[in-house]
């Protein structure tokens, strides 16, 4: 399955072991992830927030590298939708335009539509059981 992965997600990942980490890596092994400029930007932006102490920003870190290494980067284009977290917008472009079956985020809620083009958006736990990654 061709996915995109909100920022969230990865922070999700980056603070807790636990069932969004165990996801994440089946995404980075058995998937193909579809990232642009933006969307890295914004998650080492994220991942250097004070908040989230060392750990959690190093282990977020490498997660980003390991998609850096695995991901298909596209050059979006613009599809001028207004969503209620404007950072999303990113998200949206990059699976409309690199043709994905999924947009995966912890924010159902920024996401009024269900559908952008090809791409589903699911939470976690939805594309989990989509993806045969329950543990």
């Amino acid at each position: 399955m061709i996915v995109v992965i909100d920022c969230n997600i990865v922070v999700a990942a980056g603070t807790k072991d636990g069932f969004v980490r165990h996801v994440v890596r089946g995404i980075i092994d058995r998937h193909e992830i579809i990232i642009t400029g933006d969307i890295i930007a914004e998650y080492e932006r994220v991942a250097e927030y004070p908040k989230f102490g060392a750990a959690a920003s190093a282990y977020m870190k490498s997660t980003i590298g390991q998609i850096e290494g695995c991901a298909r980067l596209i050059e979006p284009r613009a599809s001028g939708l207004e969503l209620p977290d404007a950072d999303d917008v990113a998200y949206v472009d990059a699976a409309v335009s690199g043709g994905a079956d999924f947009v995966i985020t912890g924010n159902l809620k920024h996401f009024p539509e269900r559908q952008y083009g090809s791409a589903r958006v699911v939470s976690v736990r939805e594309f989990a059981e989509l993806a045969g990654l329950l543990p």
